[in-house]
């Protein structure tokens, strides 16, 4: 299937849009705004341009748009020497890990990723699920870090625009209390995260 890319004048945000789906992104680059702009802004914008596609839809007699399955994700980098230095000090940053214990057989990891899958049940019982991945990334080229990715899919709570919002609206919430419960105090002091 063939997917279009709409890239923003300074390249931080990226619509991509396809036969079955539409993708929302924002990323940090060097051109853009080097500040994450929140979910609530992300979600106006979304929304405005799913309207503008529901709108070509009709205009172009392309029937109408049915949602089936929708999905948030965020994607955090993990950089190395901000709260850890070591794959095996990741323990520091995540509370989902243990730490070695010198002079086990374990010993401490030279590389690590980790999935875990959970069951997020939504509105009337729809079953959703989340997503949470830790795996080596990098960000710069100079700069080692991980990346933790948590997603959360499903079936929307109904076929409309208005119900995949709240749908998405569930998600950000699952999503925000999930990183605050897998990520340890000590992070969250280093991030000055106040939520």
């Amino acid at each position: 299937m063939m997917r279009y890319w709409f890239l923003s004048e300074d390249g931080s945000r990226l619509l991509q849009v396809q036969r079955d789906r539409m993708i929302l992104n924002w990323r940090k680059v060097p051109t853009g705004p080097q500040t994450y702009p929140r979910y609530r802004t992300l979600r106006e914008e979304f929304i405005r341009r799913l309207g503008q596609f529901v709108d070509f839809l009709s205009s172009h007699n392309l029937g109408e748009l049915v949602m089936t399955q929708a999905e948030l994700n965020y994607i955090n980098s993990l950089p190395m020497g901000q709260g850890f230095e070591r794959p095996g000090e990741l323990h520091r940053a995540l509370r989902i890990l243990a730490s070695a214990e010198v002079g086990s057989a374990l010993s401490e990891p030279e590389e690590l990723r980790i999935s875990h899958v959970y069951r997020v049940d939504g509105e009337a019982g729809a079953p959703a699920r989340c997503y949470i991945v830790l795996e080596p990334g990098q960000v710069a080229a100079e700069e080692q870090s991980f990346l933790l990715t948590l997603t959360v899919r499903g079936k929307p709570f109904g076929e409309g625009v208005p119900e995949t919002m709240k749908f998405l609206d569930f998600g950000h919430n699952e999503i925000v209390r999930r990183f605050t419960e897998v990520t340890t105090e000590a992070m969250h002091v280093l991030w000055g995260r106040t939520r």
